[in-house]
């Protein structure tokens, strides 16, 4: 792979992904807390007591929060080495590594839950096969699978704001995973930001959605066709 296929891993490694945290660093941790659609599926799904993986967790918040009161045992990655830094003295149950979704440093089938929050839409398109490879990798069997982010039936791109030469790409993300029969959807939910419906500004658009892996159910012994 060239630099110039991963020039978006690249500036967020070598840059933005520091910038990003420093914009949002000021955000209220309770507020988010309370508002989070991420906390609120898991909490809805009713799971507890889980190995957990959040693929761009910033300094680990959400984690923290599953940690004290899902009980989860917890690990985040993201971009930011000032994020990863910071998070590691906030939260030091958390274990937390500076890197990205196409090289995650986990065993195979090691986790329970993954958690991929508003990180793909950054993600080079060349590395989404390597990405969804590396996540079904480490999801265990009867883990489950969180995503959320913007959303397009229709794949489009347009300017990420804070960075020339960077693209948003909008697309349905639950389509990497939802070809293969292994995994099966539990929730698919299309609104704004806030989970409040449908918003008219198709770019405001997200998906929160979450994914069941089993082997089990994927494949009958014996379909039935009808003609």
């Amino acid at each position: 792979m060239t630099n110039q296929d991963a020039k978006q891993k690249l500036a967020f490694i070598s840059g933005e992904g520091d910038s990003w945290y420093e914009r949002n660093a000021h955000l209220d941790i309770n507020k988010r807390i309370e508002n989070d659609l991420i906390i609120k599926e898991i909490n809805r799904l009713n799971i507890k007591s889980k190995k957990c993986l959040e693929i761009g967790c910033a300094e680990g918040w959400r984690l923290a929060a599953l940690n004290k009161s899902n009980r989860f045992e917890c690990f985040g990655v993201d971009p930011s080495k000032k994020a990863i830094e910071h998070g590691m003295t906030l939260y030091p149950k958390i274990s937390l590594v500076q890197g990205t979704a196409d090289n995650l440093p986990y065993l195979d089938q090691s986790m329970s839950v993954v958690i991929v929050g508003f990180c793909l839409y950054l993600c080079d398109r060349s590395e989404l096969f390597k990405i969804a490879s590396e996540v079904d990798r480490v999801l265990s069997n009867d883990g489950i699978l969180i995503i959320l982010d913007f959303y397009s039936e229709q794949p489009y791109k347009n300017n990420y704001v804070h960075l020339s030469g960077i693209n948003s790409y909008k697309m349905n993300y639950m389509k990497m995973f939802t070809w293969n029969p292994v995994y099966q959807i539990v929730s698919n939910i299309i609104s704004d930001h806030d989970g409040n419906g449908i918003v008219d500004d198709k770019n405001e658009r997200i998906l929160l959605c979450s994914l069941k892996k089993s082997t089990k159910d994927a494949y009958s012994e014996k379909p039935e066709f009808r003609i």
